[in-house]
Order: structure tokens, then sequence, then C-alpha cells
């Protein structure tokens, strides 16, 4: 008893000794029993993070805590959960960075050993993983195939399912597991299935009225079937009994012997968050740094889970971009059960935060987000991979359709509510304001969950997203603004600038290079549904955006997008690129730019766009472009200036100064 009294007192006056040099080591391996001071005497990340902890509660701070995390696998049990307690003060930072030259790895997955052949003829192994579960399997970093068909495996529509012309599932196991994976315009629905009757599939009535509900989705068309055993046929391919707790995996066909395959780097995440920022209304996370950090393996399993509502699994039905909608609510449009995919790395009511110069990838959700109540953050010079859904998520859903931001959705109460006793002030808290995304590379993202996007700036004010590389994703690049509604304001200074975005990868509808909906300038409200006067846009200029070939638009402004400058982009295509013809889901030209208008009741008001100047534009003439003949003088919108080239531009200055720069200072 004595040993650890004294113990404990060496403990305190270590901590006092650090507060003076504001240095704390983590390594891998380091026990708890250390003391972080050195080093020799590392401790793991969620010691060195409770040391930290305890430095800040001493008082305020005279000078940076900086834990230093050596180089290796850092290896979480659990997510790292920050609070009001972890913050810097007093104008200095908690600061969690490299030690040295070499990334450490911040890991969420768990090595999978112990392999037995399971069929000797599909070379299909198998191993014991107890109770973890996950959509996501990498192999030497290298994300494996969750076992699929190749194609629609002649499976057809009905009106409680589906129907194959070919197949009898009678006799396919943990049938319940298995997916439709469709693709419709914007939307990518994984279908989840409640029974099988010989050839038939049959999907919970709520699920498939629920999908089928808005009269745009009047079908959802099988693209292929996924999550079966019966499915593995292809090397790399793997699939989880959840019943008896077995992963089975085919290798490549060179891997024969358990020293081969037990040789191979098998992971499995076991987390679905890494981080998790929980930050409250009167007591944000404040400054903190992340610098230099790589990021890896996480899941997310919500659509793999038991919803006893549809007697199915869950599944994943997405409204617009990471944002899901779990039946039964009454539409993919209502804002009931609306809610977004969760990031890996998380944060809400935050401030100050800086994460720079990071690694993250192989992320089986959104790779990182900032969400209700967090300001003056920045995200600057990451590499952000792999990621299954969106690569960065700013902004949430809390304040859709709030009248504090949008008095014309219900003047009274935002009169009696937001105006009187300072409740605005007090409402301000929740506004995600004043952050900046820059000099990002965004590359392989929504590989799972394909409706999301590279950058998703929801309800989000004075938002800079500049200087982005964004490339290899099948919707968006990025997308600005939620709510099709003209009355949904983003504040002022919002700016799309200077980002390069690559779209040859691209194959769902209705999205762009840059998508944006409602308003994103600001104005001066007048009620009664007049126009406003304008007095900010939003900027969207010096991009660099390639190889559109789905429709609408690579710069695509949809319903109720209004106070917004385009202009000094430059629109290009590759020469040996195509734009496909109007057919199947490709309904639509393909233009450079487009900004369409509601014609008819209630949407000529609500959802008509307004007060946009789109100028000294540059695009390929392979795309169309529309012109003034198309709006009225109503609408406020012009088109001048803008210039078509033929051929493929190699080299401009636009171009140069596009996308993510060497060098570029983060401080």
């Amino acid at each position: 008893m004595k040993q650890k009294i004294l113990f404990s007192l060496f403990l305190s006056f270590s901590y006092i000794f650090v507060y003076s040099q504001t240095n704390i080591y983590a390594s891998p391996n380091g026990p708890n029993t250390n003391d972080g001071l050195s080093v020799g005497t590392a401790v793991n990340l969620q010691k060195a993070k409770d040391i930290a902890r305890t430095i800040i509660s001493n008082g305020p701070l005279t000078g940076d805590v900086i834990i230093n995390i050596l180089p290796g696998e850092h290896i979480l049990n659990q997510t790292l959960v920050f609070d009001s307690n972890d913050s810097g003060n007093n104008g200095h930072y908690v600061i969690y960075k490299s030690y040295s030259s070499e990334s450490p790895l911040i890991s969420g997955g768990q090595k999978i050993t112990g392999w037995s052949l399971h069929d000797q003829t599909k070379n299909i192994w198998k191993a014991s993983i107890g109770n973890l579960y996950s959509r996501q399997l990498y192999v030497n970093g290298t994300k494996a195939v969750r076992a699929r068909s190749n194609d629609s495996f002649n499976i057809y529509e009905t009106k409680t399912g589906y129907f194959s012309t070919c197949n009898d599932f009678s006799t396919w196991g943990n049938i319940q597991d298995l997916e439709i994976v469709s693709c419709m315009h914007w939307r990518n629905h994984r279908i989840p299935v409640e029974s099988i009757c010989n050839n038939q599939i049959i999907i919970n009535p709520i699920f498939f009225k629920y999908i089928h509900k808005d009269p745009t989705f009047e079908s959802a068309p099988i693209n292929w079937i996924e999550n079966a055993y019966e499915l593995i046929d292809s090397e790399n391919e793997w699939y989880i009994n959840k019943n008896t707790q077995t992963l089975y995996y085919k290798p490549s066909n060179n891997i024969t012997t358990q020293e081969t395959i037990n040789a191979l780097n098998i992971v499995l995440p076991k987390l679905e968050k890494l981080i998790d920022g929980q930050g409250i209304n009167g007591a944000n996370i404040n400054n903190i740094k992340f610098i230099g950090l790589t990021f890896k393996y996480t899941t997310w399993n919500q659509a793999s889970e038991y919803n006893s509502i549809t007697g199915s699994n869950y599944g994943f039905s997405p409204n617009q971009a990471d944002d899901t909608a779990t039946p039964p609510a009454p539409s993919p449009y209502s804002s009931l059960g609306l809610e977004q995919i969760p990031a890996a790395i998380s944060f809400k009511y935050s401030n100050n935060i800086h994460f720079s110069n990071n690694i993250v990838t192989h992320i089986g959700s959104t790779g990182l987000g900032f969400q209700i109540g967090s300001n003056n953050n920045r995200i600057c010079n990451n590499r952000i991979e792999d990621i299954s859904g969106s690569g960065i998520l700013l902004g949430d859903f809390e304040h859709a359709g709030d009248p504090c931001l949008n008095p014309n959705l219900n003047p009274d109460t935002y009169l009696n509510y937001c105006t009187i006793n300072n409740n605005l002030l007090l409402h301000n808290h929740v506004l995600v304001k004043n952050n900046i995304i820059e000099n990002n590379f965004i590359n392989n993202i929504a590989n799972e969950y394909l409706s999301c996007v590279g950058i998703d700036v929801a309800f989000a004010i004075n938002t800079i997203v500049d200087h982005n590389t964004i490339s290899n994703f099948p919707y968006t690049g990025i997308s600005f603004g939620l709510g099709l509604n003209r009355y949904f304001e983003h504040g002022t200074n919002n700016k799309i600038t200077y980002n390069k975005i690559d779209c040859s990868k691209q194959f769902l509808g209705d999205g762009g290079g840059i998508y944006t909906e409602s308003n994103l300038g600001e104005t001066t409200t007048k009620l009664n549904n007049s126009l406003s006067s304008t007095v900010n846009r939003a900027e969207i200029s010096h991009n660099y955006i390639l190889n559109q070939t789905s429709y609408l638009g690579a710069i695509y402004l949809d319903q109720a997008s209004s106070n917004i400058n385009v202009h000094d982009n430059l629109i290009d295509i590759k020469n040996n690129i195509a734009i496909p013809l109007k057919s199947q889901c490709i309904t639509n030209d393909v233009r450079a730019i487009n900004c369409p208008t509601a014609t008819s009741p209630p949407y000529d008001i609500m959802y008509t766009s307004h007060d946009v100047s789109i100028y000294n534009n540059y695009y390929n003439d392979k795309y169309s472009m529309l012109s003034n003949a198309n709006y009225t003088g109503l609408t406020n919108i012009d088109f001048h200036s803008n210039t078509a080239f033929t051929g493929f531009q190699a080299q401009n200055s636009i171009i140069t100064n596009s996308g993510q720069q060497t060098n570029y200072n983060c401080n």
C-alpha cells in the first residue's frame, strides 16, 4: 500500500515537471506504469492523453503540451474520446504529433491469424474471429472484395422484391445478410433481404415502399448482390458468417499453405471511430492539433445490424450524399430519422482544431467530420483515400429548416423566439462556421456508399474550400449546401476556389465536379416570399474540373442555388473520353455549367435559383452551356463572357494553380 502511495506521489510531481517542459512521449507498447517524460519511459497513446489531461487540469497553460508519438503501429482497443478537459487554453495548444519524420500508425484494426483450409478445391480458407464483425477486410494494405456477383445475377425487380430467372436461393445460408446493391440516378441503395422463397427474394415491404416513395425512383434495379459465402468465386473475396463467428477468405492462387497465408497481413477493423471529439454546448473542445499521423482501419456496421421494425438488417438508403433516413421514415426527403454516416475522426462543438499533414485511409465510414457547433477549424494538407463514405464532412442537419437561420420558413417563430431575450445569440452556438478545408489530396472515396462525395459541406457558413485535389469518386467531388430551398442561407464568405477535380471515375447521375444546393450567399431577407437584395455572394472560381461524363454539369448549381458568382473556372475533357448520349440513366445533357430553375408552383418560388452570375469561364466545346435565354428577369441569373475551346488543354494558369500545392504552409 505504501508503495502505491509513493508511486502516486511520484507521478504527481512528474506531471508538474512535465508541465514545465510540455513534452509527453507515446510508443506502441509503452506501459501505463511509465511516466511518459522521455522516449525511454514512453507510455501508450491513451495514457499519454490522460497525462496531458492532468497537466491541463492544473491551471492555465504557459506553453503548448506536446504528445510526441513514436513510430510504429499504435493499435487502439477503444476509441480515443476527447472533451473540453482535453483542450488547450490560454492561447496554447495540445499537440499530437509525429516524433520523427516517420509517420506513426494509429490503428483500429486487428490482425487475423490461425487460418485453416476450408475448401481445397476452391482454395477458401477460414479463421475464427470471435465476436468481431466488419464490413471491410484489408490484405497487405489493400482492401479485399466482400463476396459479390459480377452483375445483376439475372435478378429482376418485382412488386415485393426480386426474382431470379436462373438461381434458386433456397439452399443459401444466412440469407438475411445478403444485400441487393442498386444504383439509380444519384442514389446507391444497399437493400437488405428479409427472406427467400426458392428463386424469389423478399424485401420487407416497409423498406421497399420507402425507397420507392419518390416518383423519381419508381424502380430499384440490381447492379450486383453482395455478402454471401456462396458468392466467393474469385481471388481476394471474403465473407463473415456471424453465426459461427468465422471469416472465410479466398487468397490468390499462389497462397496454398498455412505458412503462406499466415504470412499475409490480414486486418479486420474492430473500431468504428478512432477519435471522437465530444464537445457540448458551453464546453467546447478547443486548441488541439493533430500533425503528421496516419489513421487506419475502421468500419461502420449499421447497415449489417438488425432493424426490429423492418424485420431485416438496416441496409443503407441515402437521400443526398452521405445522409440517410432509416425506414420507416415517411420518405427519403423527410427529416425524420435523417442522419449522416459517422466519421472515423469526428468532432462536435469544437473550436481551433488543426488537422494537418496526416494520412487517413482504409476507413469504413466517412473519413473526417466536423459537425454541430464546430468553428474556426482547419483541415490542411492531408491525404485521405480508400474511404467507404465521404472524405471530409463539414456541417450537419441539426438546424435544417431552422427558423433562426431561415426566417421565411416561419416568420412568427423567428420574431418570438430568435430575436427576443437574446435567444439568437444563444442559438448561434450550434452553427458550423469559419472553417477552412485546404490543400488536401482526396482519392478513392465513396467506394462502398457510392452516393457519398469527396468534400461534403452541409449546413455550414463562412466556409473556405481551397486548393484540394479530388479524384476517383462515383458521384460528386465537392457538394456544398443542402435543403433545395432558397431560404436556407449559408452565410457570407463561402468560397470554393482553386480545386482540381477529376471526374473520370464518376458513374452516378445528377452530380458534378462541384455541386450546390440552396442559398450559399447572404441576402437582406424580406418576408412574404419576395426576392431579396444581394449583400454577399459565394464564390466558385479558378477551379479545374476535368472529364465530367455524367449528367448534369461539371459545375452543377441545383435547385435554389442562389447568391453565387461562378467565374474563371476551366472545364475540360480528354480527347479520348466520350460524353454519353441521352440513354438509360443519361436522360439529360452533360453541361459545363448547369443552373436549373423550377417553373411550377410551389417550386417557382421556393426552389428557384436567383442572383447567380456565370462569367469568364472556359470550357471544352464537347460540353453544352446554358444561356440567358433560359431565365427570366425575376431570377437575376446571367451568363456572359464564357468561352468554348476545342481540344484538351495541357497547361494554363488555372491548371497550374489548382489542386494540392507542394510546400504548402499549414501554420
